[in-house]
C-alpha cells in the first residue's frame, strides 16, 4: 500500500479503510477525508488524527482495536 501512495502528496490521500464490511461502525480516514466528516452529526471522531504505520513490508500496521 505504501508504495501506492507514495507519489500522492500527503494532505491529499484520500483513504478509508474499513477492518469489517459486516461493522460499519469503526474505520480509519485520511486527514482529507476526514475534513469533509466534521460538517455531519452522523460521525464522530474517535482519535484525533495521527501518522499512519506501515510494516517492513510495506503493510499497513494500525488495525482498529490494537494499540497504537
Amino acid at each position: 500500500m505504501m508504495f501506492c501512495l507514495r507519489s500522492i502528496p500527503q494532505d491529499e490521500v484520500r483513504l478509508v479503510h474499513i477492518p469489517n464490511t459486516l461493522y460499519l461502525t469503526d474505520c480509519f480516514v485520511s486527514e482529507a477525508v476526514l475534513r469533509e466528516l466534521t460538517d455531519t452529526q452522523r460521525f464522530t471522531l474517535v482519535h484525533e488524527p495521527r501518522p499512519v504505520l506501515f510494516d517492513a513490508a510495506g503493510q499497513l500496521a494500525d488495525r482498529i482495536g490494537r494499540p497504537h
